[in-house]
């Protein structure tokens, strides 16, 4: 009797699985020139490069466009939100109640890919009249959609942590149980 053993539920699994997928999108999102694409320039959130006139790369212009800022800034909230989840996990090595640590981990992800979509959804008010004009023959690039994915993929490892960590607080395993002779 007393308490099983710890075991991951499928639900954490997945949620691992998921934030995995959501570190590949993400970091190449965040520092790939491509977002936008005209005849003359590759745009990226942090760098611009130049392909007709000078063919050379700028860094980061802020104050120039409101919508890339709040972009630019929605990615670094992000990131610093994600980058939560490395310090959470030190406590897999600490306590032995791992229900709230999965479930601080889900909150990090759910919350850290509403603010994804929240800084691609700027990026787009931003940069969708000039997509749309025909005149500049733009497009939205690679590192646009994915930031696109990594967003819904971030919710949904969030989603699966958060039940996850519910359940295991539940099962109290690892909790100090005392076994009757």
């Amino acid at each position: 009797m007393g308490c099983e053993c710890y075991q991951q539920s499928p639900y954490q699994i997945a949620g691992s699985v998921l934030s995995g997928i959501v570190t590949g999108l993400f970091i190449p999102a965040m520092t790939v020139v491509g977002w936008h694409h005209t005849s003359f320039a590759t745009f990226g959130l942090y760098r611009s490069c130049f392909t007709y006139f000078t063919k050379q790369c700028i860094g980061t212009v802020w104050n120039l466009v409101p919508g890339l800022d709040a972009a630019r800034i929605l990615f670094i909230i992000a990131a610093c939100i994600l980058g939560l989840k490395l310090f959470i996990s030190f406590g897999f090595c600490i306590t032995k109640k791992y229900g709230p640590l999965i479930l601080a981990l889900g909150v990090c992800d759910l919350v850290g890919g509403l603010v994804i979509l929240s800084g691609c959804i700027a990026y787009i008010v931003t940069f969708a009249p000039i997509v749309r004009s025909s005149a500049n023959d733009a497009s939205f690039g690679v590192a646009f959609y994915l930031g696109w994915f990594a967003g819904p993929f971030s919710v949904a490892a969030g989603i699966c942590n958060i039940y996850a960590g519910k359940l295991i607080g539940q099962q109290q395993c690892g909790v100090n149980v005392s076994h009757k002779a």
